[in-house]
C-alpha cells in the first residue's frame, strides 16, 4: 500500500525542459524524493519537455494542459492531484543546492498558524534575491520601490519595507509574501482561498495568494532554514 505522501511539489513548465531537468535532478539529489509526490503541469510545451520528463523521470506524474494556461492557471490544475498534507509549488528554473524541506515541512507542522512560509532564494551569482520575501505593495511603498527612493535607503524601515531591506537575510520572520518561485503551503489553506487567482497569468498572482491567506487568518512566513538557487529564464 502506497504511504500518503507529506510533500507534493508542483512544477509548472512551459518549454523549460533543460531547466527543469537541472531542478529535477538537483531535488533527487538532496531530498529524499521517495517520500515525495512530484507533478509537473506541463502548459503545452513544444519543446519535448513531456518526452523528457516520460523518459529519465518516470515517477514524476505530468499533467498536460491543452494550452499555456500561466502560472496561477498551471498550479490550480495541479492542486486537486496533489495528495500532500503540504504542497511546494516551485520554478522549474530552481536548483537544489543543500536539504531543508523536511525542516520546513516540520515547521509548518509545529506552528499550524503558518499557511505558506518561503525559504532563502539565491540568484545564479550566490547574491541574495530580495524578492523571496517581500512587503505588501501598498501605495507609498510601491512608490519608494519604483522612484528609486528605496534603493538609496536600503536599511530604512519604511523606505525599504518592500524587500526588507533593513533585516539580515538569515532572520526568520513573518513576512507580507513570498516568491512564487519557491512557496510551501498547507493544503487546507490553499483550499479554505480558493487557490491562485486565474486572473493572473503570471508575476502578482504569489503576492494576491499570500493577501488572501492573510485575509484568511493565517500568517506568511520567510524561513532560512533551506537555501536554493533560482536561475531565472524558465516558465
Amino acid at each position: 500500500m502506497n504511504k500518503t505522501p507529506a510533500l507534493s511539489v508542483i512544477i509548472v513548465n512551459w518549454n523549460g525542459k533543460d531547466a527543469l531537468r537541472n531542478c529535477l535532478q538537483s531535488l533527487y539529489k538532496y531530498e529524499n524524493a521517495d517520500g515525495l509526490e512530484i507533478i509537473v503541469s506541463d502548459n503545452h510545451s513544444s519543446d519535448g519537455s513531456v518526452d523528457m520528463l516520460e523518459r529519465e523521470f518516470p515517477a514524476v506524474t505530468v499533467l498536460e494542459n491543452p494550452y499555456n494556461l500561466g502560472f496561477a492557471g498551471g498550479n490550480n490544475t495541479a492542486l486537486p492531484h496533489a495528495a500532500g498534507e503540504f504542497v511546494l509549488m516551485l520554478n522549474p528554473d530552481m536548483e537544489f543546492i543543500g536539504t531543508g524541506l523536511e525542516k520546513l515541512v516540520a515547521h509548518m507542522r509545529e506552528n499550524p498558524d503558518i499557511g505558506i512560509c518561503g525559504c532563502t532564494v539565491r540568484n545564479a551569482d550566490g547574491s541574495f534575491m530580495r524578492q523571496c520575501r517581500r512587503g505588501y505593495p501598498d501605495p507609498l511603498t510601491a512608490f519608494f520601490k519604483a522612484s528609486g527612493i528605496a534603493a538609496l535607503f536600503p536599511g530604512n524601515v519604511r523606505m525599504a519595507k518592500y524587500f526588507y531591506g533593513n533585516r539580515p537575510e538569515n532572520e526568520p520572520m513573518d513576512v507580507d509574501a513570498v516568491s512564487g518561485s519557491f512557496m510551501l503551503a498547507r493544503k487546507e489553506a490553499l483550499k479554505k482561498v480558493g487557490g491562485l487567482g486565474d486572473e493572473y497569468l503570471m508575476y502578482v498572482e504569489d503576492v494576491d495568494l499570500c493577501a488572501k491567506a492573510r485575509k484568511a487568518g493565517y500568517h506568511i512566513a520567510y524561513l532560512p532554514l533551506m537555501e536554493i538557487r533560482h536561475h531565472g529564464g524558465a516558465c
